[in-house]
């Protein structure tokens, strides 16, 4: 497993990262989010709450995929049962080896936190970096784009951290209802991407 960056804290609730005692000022999904506009804000949040909503429907999704990729007995999620047998049936888990799960990660020279889902091994011996999406309909799943950025962000300070670490793909796992669907990305793309959205949202929040 992948060991733990030391100092670094993470408090979920807050959804805020600490390093060397230091509150960091940025993550990483509030800097893609930065650049969501307000419509499309408000259609968002208007989803957020209720047992069917999408913040609830992803930290479940999310804690059965950590249980399913550490080999526990997941609970069962009638709820979701559409969503989580696709994901156990998804031949890219198969014959995996895990290396870390909800993993924190920081920059600190950028004052910046994020945790990615999952770092693997799969059966064809490669490093995998991956994200997990969930959806609420069977159209929004195959429609669903990559998480890009924000995988570039999680390669980007695994380099920091653990330049030992050489990934070889970064992937995206959209889980819908009866659908499981993957989409590979190369690391260098997704490093640029983030690259390129990180400096647009420093300039926007810089005061020079």
């Amino acid at each position: 497993m992948l060991p733990t960056i030391k100092e670094l804290q993470y408090y979920p609730e807050q959804h805020r990262y600490r390093y060397k005692g230091d509150w960091l000022l940025n993550n990483v999904s509030s800097v893609i989010g930065y650049f969501i506009d307000e419509a499309s804000m408000a259609f968002i949040e208007k989803y957020r709450e209720g047992p069917k909503g999408w913040e609830k429907r992803g930290k479940d999704i999310h804690a059965y995929t950590d249980d399913f990729l550490q080999k526990k007995n997941p609970k069962d999620l009638p709820d979701w049962q559409d969503w989580t047998k696709a994901i156990r049936d998804q031949d890219f888990f198969k014959g995996s080896i895990l290396f870390a799960t909800e993993y924190a990660l920081c920059d600190e020279g950028r004052s910046l936190g994020g945790s990615f889902d999952f770092l693997l091994q799969d059966q064809e011996g490669r490093t995998l970096l991956g994200d997990l999406k969930t959806c609420s309909s069977l159209k929004a799943a195959k429609s669903r784009k990559p998480a890009t950025e924000q995988l570039g962000a999680y390669a980007s300070m695994i380099k920091l951290h653990h330049p030992e670490v050489v990934i070889d793909k970064c992937c995206t796992v959209i889980s819908g209802p009866k659908l499981c669907r993957v989409i590979e990305q190369e690391v260098d793309e997704c490093i640029e991407k983030w690259e390129e959205t990180w400096l647009e949202y420093d300039i926007l929040n810089n005061d020079f």
